[in-house]
């Protein structure tokens, strides 16, 4: 849903399934692929490119789109997150009373969300050792670490630090010792089942 809002701030025509999410800027890139083509001319006929400024604005641009395009992801995920830690810790420091009501859970749940910048790294950089050979990092947060300059993996271990610390802080001191366990084990077979039923069932009828 970040992906889909994104694309619409921004003026795009944006569709969204029951996987991903899209946006349609072919006008923009067909004007770059014949620009490109353009300079590539000039370049072989050793002349001068008169639109140089035209093609690097455009390209710029079409960069730029990419880049809040594939934040908006990952933004809404921490940005839900985020929000329900900081209400679980206003609620640990203004509550007198220890017993967590329904509102709680559910800000667990929500806060929880922060565990997708833990085991995307994770899952990735064990299917670059086992699998793939050379691909260590995936999803969203090695394309804004490519825009940002930075090495593949910065912004996934980045949030993967700070994922890691607030979930443990969810599960080991907001948590109730008592209801631990069977928290940690129903969201492991609920992710699971979750998943499976959604890619493989319900997605592809519900939003193809």
């Amino acid at each position: 849903m970040g992906h889909w809002t994104a694309a619409k701030i921004m003026g795009y025509d944006a569709t969204i399934n029951y996987r991903s999410a899209n946006y349609d800027d072919s006008e923009k890139l067909n004007q770059l692929y014949q620009l490109f083509s353009e300079k590539n001319s000039a370049e072989e006929q050793s002349t001068e490119f008169a639109k140089e400024s035209e093609y690097l604005n455009l390209k710029k641009e079409v960069d730029r789109d990419s880049f809040y395009f594939t934040l908006g992801g990952v933004l809404q995920t921490i940005l839900f997150g985020t929000l329900a830690f900081v209400w679980l810790l206003y609620r640990r420091k203004k509550s007198t009373n220890p017993q967590l009501n329904f509102t709680d859970y559910i800000a667990i749940f929500f806060s929880l969300f922060w565990l997708r910048e833990i085991f995307n790294p994770l899952i990735s950089v064990v299917q670059g050792l086992f699998l793939s050979g050379s691909i260590y990092f995936g999803g969203d947060e090695p394309k804004l670490s490519k825009y940002l300059g930075l090495p593949e993996g910065a912004v996934s271990i980045f949030l993967a630090v700070i994922g890691g610390m607030i979930c443990y802080y969810v599960i080991y001191k907001i948590l109730p010792k008592e209801k631990r366990s069977t928290f940690i084990d129903a969201g492991l077979v609920g992710g699971i089942l979750g998943y499976l039923l959604w890619m493989r069932l319900l997605g592809p009828v519900v939003m193809p």
